[in-house]
């Protein structure tokens, strides 16, 4: 409640003295003078009575209130106590059961009648929540007159509260002395706590660590299930954070606290909330709550309190939990002893069944108790069940658990399915009508087990959902572990004796089968037996043959409904497959492995089975019969899909008879097989031109012949066949054998026996080997022996070989050898006619070109020698400098010109070696080149014969290709002279290059070079264009080789290009080549840098040519160096041995001793002595000689000469040591 402040009118707490908006003084100041005369009156007439009146006096009552007899409040006077109502008149005229709560206003009423008709005292206590404040009141209420009386109310909150928590805890202590179950006392807990201490709502919760939920045990002021208490995950109330921190967590208003208002604590209307752990040993088991709806302000000493009780609960519910689980688990095992009694009493599955579910449920009379069989199919059948008389039974009744997938996982899994309400519970969904059939609306399916297989389940049903004990479930799962060990017994007690039954019966016919060599009675006697023992419902079989790979069906048994054995599908018989064929039976023949079908497979026969008709839940079992590793035959049956595990433990079983049958089956086909093969060889062996024989050999010690440890048994198959192959004279006592070994070659006797030890000893399984022999006539023949071999043990071999005759082919090879060698010879002198046929080519070209070059190498000579000439016979021209100079210039440029001719021609014919890789080469440098090479023919030899002749280019922007540059320039000089000599009047040659992005072949590469060759000539016939790359076809009769265009072929080939000529006679002709492109830019070499500086060196020169020592001698000294000149490597040896060398410059071609065996001396004597080679054949040496530093080729330039001294001493000095000089 309020007051209002008379200044401002502004509403305040009862609590407050003063305005909280505008200050001033409320309660007392607010008083009317009327009302403090009455409360004059009243305090005075009070000091009058004769009660203890007073004593209130001194304490200072809070309020005082006038009644009447009817109990109508009259007047309200506060004192200077602790004012409690801001608005006292609004009760003025109003009777108490109109203002206060009922049984509070009833109280008063009561006491204001009775100190009315007693003239007394009377006095009671009570509780009020004011404001969030639950606070305790004394009221006393005086007659001041015979109508009327006055109530002196007094606070008491403080002196009352210590003795509120001290009786809250006697009457928690009672509930426990009064009555040791634990759940009436916790149901009463709660009221017991609301009522102490004024909070309208009030629980005691219990922990449920496996479900992670709080369980409402007791509780007033929230709504209550009739059946189940109240269960809340612990995420979802305040109570789970309190279980999870063990702190209490007390709060005057949970909505100032986000994380406290739970959407159920707002459904109730909390507001002010208190909860406490309930700890037994540091483990909490639960908690006590207190609520109200409306804002309390917890006084401090409450939660302590409250501890008390939490803690005291704790200790208490603990000590009874251990109390229940010893009962229970006695229980338990009396149960479990009374069942283990009825399965050592050796009484069949179906009666352990009955007898376990009977004795449950005695043990838990309100819960139907039920046992039910799982086939591998997942179907479940109810075998018996036992239930109260408010639940039907289900004994009978069927599912198919494959609908309810996670239920029958959990079962698979070994794990107990519990479901507190099928109607809630989605793994229940699919099987939900069977559970309404029965009445069930909470259950516990505990699985039973046998060899990992779910083959029953033990479940508890309960009519009403419900919250499954710990004791229920472990009872449950412990009995259903005793029902597997006794079901596992009796089953594995009755296979036992079905096993040797079966046993007995495949020993039976075992012995039959391996008597005999007959095949189909093998056959016939395994099928009928194995179906009529009941083994299988039908069967059959199918024999490999493994010469023609194929298996075919032989037998079709089926047993009837009266248990006889008929014949099954005829349909089959005969049915044959590929060992390679797709077909199930064919893929068991072919790997020797079961196959077990489950439904269509596509490797079923559909001529045979009818895909849309076959049944889903078929099995069939297609088993190999082995011998080793070898299937002799294929066994086929079929079963529902719940027998499965039967027929495979079935087929397990007659393991050892398929084993006996594959042992029977093969001596029978050896049997049959070496009795036709014996038949077969003697017709064989009667009619084939050849001898066979067969031996044992063994290793023993040496004895006779001397050194030879092998003896053979030798015998021969037919001596009558090996006469016909070979006639011998066989003397009387002998054998047709002994008359083979002498008629032996002695000489051929010691290699055939070590070609036979040597097999044997290197574990060879085969050996061959010719031989000569002569025969009855005296004749000379070829045998050839081809010998078999099989170990048969350490140092034993069984030996079979065949002699064939092969003296006419030997007289055969003997003849193609000499013809071989005949040709060979031809060969050789072809291959010698050719490269002589070559070598005329290339110098047929030279000499179109010799002319020419004669031509300008006169022309480069003439100013040499005119020049020259006038310098030595006009002496004064020597002075005239200008004049001297200009003549030198000429000369030393004619000779250059001279030297480029010379290094033109020599390119020409110098020869790419074996081991030059191709170089990136500019074509259209090439194509320059050879212009300039033919010059002399289509130019100078033309015009001196009045034709003109041109040459154009149309050179396109093309990469560099990958090829050897002589051989290029060879190729294409050879198709500008051809291009020359078809046009012996003049023309006109267009040489084209240009890159093709297409594909001419399938191994081109994209893009390629294109040159093309275009002249004006005479053409050729379709038949010359076909033939004219062809060795010596020519059509310049005797001027020509015919080598030509085929030596062009060549280098294309050799460069990966190709060529395509079109022509037509008077047309001219084309040819156009295509190289593949170089992908790689060509490395250029570094520019030349600034002349290397080497200093003053002492050079050895050694040259047979007067002049040409001179002239380097002279270009030395102009360099400043020293100088030895000598014409002989014999002088050269000597002076390196007198006086230091630098530098040894050496020609290479000179007499006695040449520049290579020069350096090689030098280097062994003086081994960092650096060596330069002058020579002539400088451009024609494919390699630098060993010793060699460097080769400057001649004529020498002084550049050159320069160059090569600096690389070479360089090149030294930058090794590490010292350089001998």
């Amino acid at each position: 409640m309020a007051m209002d402040c008379a200044s401002c009118g502004a509403r305040n707490p009862t609590s407050a003295h003063m305005c909280a908006d505008c200050g001033a003084p409320l309660a007392f100041e607010t008083l009317s003078p009327e009302n403090i005369a009455i409360r004059e009156q009243a305090q005075q007439r009070v000091s009058e009575s004769e009660d203890t009146s007073h004593a209130l006096l001194q304490a200072i009552p809070d309020l005082i209130f006038r009644f009447d007899a009817d109990g109508t409040f009259l007047d309200c006077v506060p004192t200077p106590g602790i004012p409690l109502l801001a608005h006292p008149d609004e009760f003025l005229g109003r009777r108490v059961d109109e203002v206060l709560a009922e049984d509070h206003a009833a109280r008063a009423l009561e006491h204001i009648r009775q100190a009315l008709a007693l003239g007394t005292t009377c006095a009671h206590e009570y509780a009020l929540w004011l404001d969030d404040t639950r606070r305790h009141f004394e009221a006393r209420y005086s007659p001041i007159s015979d109508t009327e009386v006055i109530a002196l109310v007094r606070e008491t909150t403080d002196q009352n509260w210590q003795t509120v928590e001290r009786d809250a805890l006697n009457a928690i202590s009672s509930l426990f002395l009064d009555s040791q179950d634990i759940a009436p006392v916790c149901e009463r807990v709660p009221g017991i706590l609301s009522d102490k201490f004024g909070y309208p709502i009030a629980a005691v919760e219990l922990y449920d660590r496996e479900t992670d939920h709080m369980v409402f045990v007791g509780s007033v002021g929230l709504p209550t299930p009739e059946d189940e208490p109240i269960r809340i995950p612990c995420d979802q109330t305040i109570s789970g954070t309190v279980v999870k921190s063990s702190e209490p967590v007390v709060s005057a208003d949970i909505e100032q606290r986000p994380d406290y208002a739970i959407p159920a604590l707002r459904a109730l209307g909390v507001r002010g909330f208190v909860c406490v752990p309930m700890r037994n040993g540091g483990r909490v088991i639960g908690t006590v709550v207190l609520a109200h709806t409306r804002i309390c302000r917890v006084p401090p000493s409450l939660p302590d309190t409250l501890q008390l009780v939490a803690d005291f609960l704790a200790r208490v519910i603990d000590h009874a939990w251990a109390q229940v689980g010893v009962q229970q688990r006695q229980t338990r095992l009396r149960l479990l002893n009374d069942i283990a009694i009825g399965i050592t009493s050796r009484m069949s599955i179906e009666e352990i069944v009955e007898s376990a579910i009977r004795q449950i449920h005695e043990g838990f009379p309100t819960l139907r108790v039920a046992y039910s069989t799982v086939d591998p199919q997942g179907r479940l059948s109810v075998l018996t069940s036992s239930q109260p008389e408010d639940m039907p039974t289900i004994a009978g009744m069927s599912a198919d658990l494959t609908t309810a997938p996670e239920y029958l996982d959990g079962l698979r899994r070994e794990k107990p399915i519990i479901v507190e309400d099928v109607s809630t519970d989605a793994r229940m969904e699919p099987l939900r009508d069977a559970m309404t059939a029965g009445a069930t609306a909470a259950l516990v399916d505990v699985p039973v087990h046998h060899s990992d297989e779910v083959i029953g389940v033990l479940c508890f049903d309960s009519p009403r959902p419900k919250q499954w004990s710990e004791h229920e479930i472990t009872t449950l799962s412990e009995a259903a572990a005793y029902l597997a060990i006794a079901i596992s017994g009796a089953r594995s007690e009755r296979e036992l004796s079905e096993h040797r039954n079966r046993l007995g019966t495949f020993d039976e016919v075992s012995k039959v089968i391996l008597s005999t060599l007959d095949i189909d009675a093998i056959l016939d006697i395994l099928g009928r037996e194995i179906v009529e023992a009941g083994d299988f419902r039908s069967l059959m079989i199918a024999t490999v043959d493994h010469q023609t790979d194929a298996v075919t069906v032989v037998r079709s048994l089926a047993r009837g409904p009266d248990g006889c054995v008929d014949k099954g599908a005829q349909t089959v018989l005969g049915t044959r497959y590929d060992l390679a064929d797709p077909n199930i039976t064919a893929v068991v023949a072919r790997t020797g492995e079961m196959a077990v079908l489950t439904g269509w497979d596509d490797r079923f026969d559909v001529g045979l089975t009818d895909q849309d008709s076959y049944p889903p839940q078929k099995v069939a079992y297609f088993i190999p019969v082995k011998r080793r590793d070898r299937v002799l035959a294929v066994l086929a049956t079929a079963s529902d899909e719940h027998e499965k595990q039967s027929v495979l433990n079935r087929i397990e079983a007659m393991s050892s008879l398929v084993a006996q049958t594959a042992v029977a089956l093969d001596h029978a086909r050896l049997f049959h097989r070496t009795r036709t093969a014996r038949e077969e060889l003697h017709a064989v062996v009667s009619c084939a031109r050849c001898l066979l024989w067969h031996a044992t050999v063994e290793r023993r010690e040496p004895d006779f012949p001397p050194g030879r440890y092998l003896h053979w048994d030798l015998q021969s198959f037919n001596e009558d066949a090996a006469q016909q192959f070979l006639p011998l004279d066989v003397e009387p006592g002998s054998s047709y054998l002994q008359a083979w070994y002498e008629a032996k070659l002695p000489e051929d006797d010691g290699p055939m026996y070590e070609t036979a030890r040597n097999a044997l000893m290197g574990g060879e399984s085969r050996y061959r080997q010719e031989f000569r022999c002569r025969d009855r006539h005296g004749a000379l023949r070829w045998l050839e022996e081809d010998v078999f071999v099989e170990k048969l043990a350490t140092d034993r071999w069984r030996l079979v070989g065949v002699c064939t005759d092969i003296t006419d082919r030997k007289a055969s090879e003997q003849e193609l050898r000499r013809a071989n060698e005949r040709l060979e010879e031809a060969v050789d002198k072809l291959r010698q006619t050719q490269e002589q046929a070559l070598q005329n080519e290339r110098l047929r070209a030279l000499g179109h070109m010799a002319s020419g070059i004669a031509h300008e190498f006169n022309n480069a000579l003439t100013p040499v020698l005119g020049f020259s000439e006038l310098l030595l016979t006009q002496p004064d021209d020597l002075a005239d400098t200008a004049v001297a100079r200009e003549y030198l210039e000429m000369i030393h440029t004619t000779a250059e010109d001279a030297r480029h001719i010379v290094r033109r021609l020599r390119d020409f014919y110098r020869a790419r070696g074996d081991d030059e890789a191709h170089s990136h080469l500019d074509l259209h440098q090439i194509i320059a080149e050879a212009i300039s090479l033919t010059q002399p023919k289509w130019k100078d030899e033309a015009q001196a014969l009045g034709a003109a002749i041109e040459i154009h280019t149309d050179l396109g922007d093309t990469p560099h290709v990958l090829g050897e540059a002589s051989e290029l320039r060879e190729m294409l000089t050879n198709l500008i002279l051809n291009a020359c000599d078809a046009m012996p009047t003049g023309g006109a040659i267009t040489i084209h290059t240009y890159v093709d992005a297409e594909k001419e072949t399938d191994t081109e590469e994209v893009p390629v070079v294109c040159l093309s060759i275009q002249d004006t000539g005479v053409g050729m016939s379709e038949e010359v264009r076909r033939r004219c790359l062809e060795p010596f076809f020519t059509t310049k009769s005797a001027h020509g080789t015919g080598l030509g265009l085929a030596m062009v072929y060549g280098i294309l080939r050799r460069h990966d290009a190709t060529i395509h000529i079109e022509s037509a006679e008077g047309e001219g002709a084309t040819v156009t080549l295509r190289f593949p492109t170089s992908r790689e830019e060509l490395t250029r070499p570094d520019e030349q840098g600034p002349g290397v500086h080497v200093g003053r060196l002492r050079v050895l020169v050694v040259d047979d040519e007067p002049v040409v020592r001179r002239l380097i001698d002279a270009y030395l000294r102009s360099d400043g160096h020293d100088v030895v000149s000598v014409s002989s490597g014999k002088d050269a040896i000597e002076v390196c041995g007198r006086q230091p060398i630098d530098l040894v410059m050496t020609d290479r071609a000179m007499p006695e001793m040449s520049g290579d065996r020069l350096a090689d001396i030098v280097r062994r004597r003086f081994p960092g002595m650096p060596i330069i080679m002058v020579t002539g054949f400088g451009a024609l040496m494919h390699h630098r000689p060993e010793n060699v530093d460097a080769i400057v080729a001649k004529p020498v330039t002084r550049a050159e000469l320069q160059a090569a001294i600096a690389e070479v001493t360089v090149a030294r000095r930058d090794e590490p040591g010292p350089v001998d000089g």
